[in-house]
């Protein structure tokens, strides 16, 4: 009987510590740095009246961010982009852009990178591995959120590099997360599939709808967004730490500019690494 008391203890007590490896919170180090290795492509058809564009894109691109410093439960990580790939097809064009061959830096593409490879920007993430998003003003946002304006090409979005999952979490099992945001609403449900040592593979889908405002050319857009995807995740349950992110993303909107409305429906294939 004391043997069986003492073996249910042990047991117990083996659950906790395991309770206890999974990470609350990101903990990052000054001098800490991950690479993030993006690849993308995305196949899109959009329609003008009864003509439809096909039109296809085809991303690489190296991002490298080093944690510079951490104050009140906030990184401070310096992001630069090593090099990019893109090949456009579209609108009866073909655009081809590689930062490092100089026979592909003339489309117009290229003009739109060469400033920004190599080009250093500060990002904020919490300890929640979430964007810290304390600026009020709009310029200053606009001036900060290049590289962020960037990952939404792809999915190099820094918030990937990060997952927490909750302890109380086993395999077989499932936890909802909303990462709404002004007018985008976004809803995820993960699931943790396995579970080998430290390591978790992790599946979801996610659900975002809402309106984006952006210019074009000194025009206002409103872009309504209805996307659905499913994915898969390997992340480091002891520090919450991303190694594999794989989204595929049913893509549909409506850009309405001045008194049109444009419709497009496609497929975001996404794959990243991060080291």
């Amino acid at each position: 009987m004391k043997y069986f008391s003492l073996l249910v203890a042990c047991i117990c007590f083996s659950n906790l510590i395991l309770a206890q490896e999974h990470a609350t919170e990101i903990t990052l180090q000054p001098g800490q740095k991950i690479t993030i290795k993006s690849f993308d492509s995305t196949a899109l058809i959009q329609k003008q009246g009864d003509e439809e564009n096909p039109m296809l894109t085809i991303s690489e691109m190296t991002l490298s961010n080093e944690v510079l410093t951490t104050k009140e439960n906030i990184y401070s990580i310096q992001q630069v982009l090593q090099k990019a790939k893109i090949l456009f097809e579209g609108w009866g064009q073909k655009m081809d852009y590689d930062s490092e061959d100089k026979n592909k830096q003339s489309s117009p593409i290229a003009q739109q990178f060469k400033d920004k490879i190599g080009m250093s920007e500060e990002a904020k993430i919490t300890t929640q591995g979430k964007f810290a998003d304390k600026e009020n003003n709009d310029s200053e946002k606009k001036q900060k959120g290049m590289m962020r304006m960037m990952s939404k090409m792809s999915g190099a979005n820094l918030e990937n590099a990060f997952l927490l999952i909750p302890s109380e979490v086993v395999v077989g099992k499932g936890w909802k997360v909303d990462n709404s945001k002004d007018d985008i609403k976004s809803q995820v449900i993960y699931f943790l599939d396995e579970l080998n040592g430290n390591i978790a593979k992790v599946s979801f889908k996610r659900k975002t709808k809402g309106v984006t405002v952006s210019e074009m050319n000194g025009m206002s857009m409103n872009t309504e967004l209805d996307n659905m995807s499913e994915g898969d995740i390997t992340v480091d349950i002891t520090t919450g730490l991303v190694k594999t992110f794989n989204e595929t993303t049913q893509l549909k909107s409506i850009t309405k500019m001045m008194d049109k409305e444009i419709p497009s429906s496609g497929v975001l294939v996404s794959r990243v690494i991060f080291e």
